[in-house]
C-alpha cells in the first residue's frame, strides 16, 4: 500500500543535506519499531461550500537523525526490502482508528478517511483478507474508509483487479480511482468496476484554469460522466483561486489541494475543520 503521498501532491526529495546518505532497510525497520512514522491528513472539501467532507491519510517519517524523510526515498526501500506490506497494514489500521475517533466527534462524524493502495498490494493474494481483518479487529465502519487505487492498477491485470474490487465491495469498502485521466485506464474499465469516486489528476485542474483552453471542457465532461454514473468527482491538486473557480465551474463534487490546506496532524485537523465551518476558502498562512 502506498499510504505516503497523494499523487496530486507529488513526490519530493528530502529536505536537508543530512538525508544525503542512502537509506537502508534496517533504518526503516527501526523506524517502524520506534514509532517514528505518523499520518498527515490532507483535507478534502465540498466544492460548493468548502466544508471538509473527508481526509486523505499520508504517511510521514520523522527520522531521529535525518529529520523528515521524503516518501520518495523510503517507499522504494520498503518495496525492495519486502517491508511495504507491513508498513501499509500499519497505515490501514491507523487510518481505521482515526476514522473511529472522528466518528465519535459529533461535528466530525461525517468525515471519510482515504487510504492509497499500491498496484502490487491490491493484486496480492492476502490483500482482501488483510482488509477484512482490520475491519473485524478495529470495528470501523467500512463506509468511513475509501481505498484509493490508480488507473494503472486496473490495467495491470484487469480480471484480477475486478475480483479484488468486487470482494472489497462485498466488505462494504468504498473504492476511489486516483489520478483519473492520466491514461493508464480506459473508460470501459471504470464503467465495469465497483467504483464510487473519481479523483481527477492535477494536470487537468491546471489546464482547466488556463483561459480559452479546452481543459475546462474536459473537466466538465468528467464531472458530467461522474454524475451520470452516480460517482463523486474530486479535483486534485487545487492550489490557486483560479483553479478553484475553474473546477467549481466544471461542476465537480469535491476539491483537494494546498489552497484549502497542506497535510496536517490529527490535532491540527480539528482547527482546520472549524475554519471551514466559518466559510473560509483562503489558503493557510505560511
Amino acid at each position: 500500500m502506498f499510504m505516503w503521498t497523494t499523487r496530486g501532491e507529488g513526490v519530493t526529495t528530502s529536505s536537508g543535506e543530512q538525508n544525503a546518505a542512502p537509506l537502508i532497510a534496517d533504518e526503516l525497520r527501526a523506524g517502524m519499531a520506534n514509532g517514528e512514522f505518523w499520518l498527515a491528513l490532507q483535507p478534502k472539501v465540498d466544492a460548493e461550500t468548502s466544508g471538509i467532507i473527508g481526509v486523505e491519510a499520508l504517511l510521514r517519517w520523522d527520522h531521529p537523525t535525518r529529520g523528515a524523510v521524503s516518501p520518495g526515498e523510503f517507499i522504494p526501500v520498503a518495496e525492495q526490502s519486502g517491508l511495504m506490506a507491513e508498513l501499509g497494514l500499519w497505515v490501514l489500521r491507523r487510518s481505521a482508528d482515526l476514522a473511529i475517533d472522528l466518528a465519535r466527534r459529533p461535528a466530525l462524524g461525517h468525515l471519510t478517511v482515504s487510504v492509497n493502495v499500491s498496484d502490487s498490494e491490491l493484486l496480492a493474494d492476502d490483500f482482501v483478507a488483510n482488509v477484512n481483518d482490520v475491519l473485524g479487529s478495529t470495528g470501523v465502519d467500512p463506509a468511513s474508509l475509501f481505498l484509493e487505487i490508480s488507473e494503472e492498477a486496473l490495467a495491470v491485470d484487469s480480471q484480477l483487479a475486478a475480483k479484488r474490487l468486487m470482494d472489497l465491495g462485498e466488505l462494504g469498502m468504498a473504492i476511489s480511482v486516483d489520478g483519473f485521466g492520466i491514461g493508464y485506464g480506459s473508460l470501459d474499465r471504470v464503467l465495469n468496476f465497483p467504483i464510487r469516486e473519481l479523483k481527477v489528476a492535477r494536470h487537468f485542474v491546471t489546464v482547466a484554469a488556463i483561459p480559452e483552453s479546452r481543459g475546462l471542457a474536459v473537466m466538465r465532461s468528467v464531472a458530467s460522466l461522474g454524475r451520470s454514473l452516480g460517482l463523486s468527482v474530486v479535483a486534485e491538486g487545487v492550489e490557486t483561486a483560479e483553479e478553484l473557480e475553474a473546477v467549481r465551474a466544471a461542476g465537480v463534487d469535491g476539491v483537494q489541494g494546498y489552497w484549502f490546506g497542506r497535510p496536517v496532524s490529527h490535532e491540527k485537523l480539528i482547527g482546520l475543520f472549524d475554519r471551514s465551518i466559518a466559510g473560509s476558502a483562503s489558503p493557510p498562512p505560511a
